[in-house]
């Protein structure tokens, strides 16, 4: 059952959007791969591995780090911040309503 179901079945909702009622960190990891992958294939495929150790941190420390220390540029963050992290926002709002529910859901009515 995705959230998109789940919703249309339901009278009351009560989000927790920290991977404990939606799995979400499966389709951010996804997401944010596709994002940055157009910039450096290896470099996205790399940084993944950070991104899903520090799901705490921000959207710019992660955008960050990506630009500087897989990239390895010094110059020019605050333009690819811009653009990517709207990609991000973009792709993440387009896909959060077919996020999976944990198996299983730990709701029950």
């Amino acid at each position: 059952m995705d959230l998109l179901e789940f919703i249309s079945q339901s009278e009351l909702i009560i989000f927790d959007l920290d991977g404990v009622i939606l799995d979400s960190n499966g389709a951010k990891l996804e997401i944010m791969r596709e994002v940055l992958r157009p910039h450096d294939v290896a470099a996205a495929d790399q940084f993944i591995e950070e991104f899903k150790a520090n799901f705490g941190r921000s959207r710019r420390e992660h955008f960050l780090s990506f630009y500087e220390i897989y990239l390895r540029h010094t110059t020019g963050f605050e333009a690819f911040f811009e653009r990517a992290a709207a990609r991000y926002a973009e792709v993440l709002r387009e896909r959060y309503l077919s996020v999976p529910l944990p198996a299983p859901c730990p709701i029950s009515w």
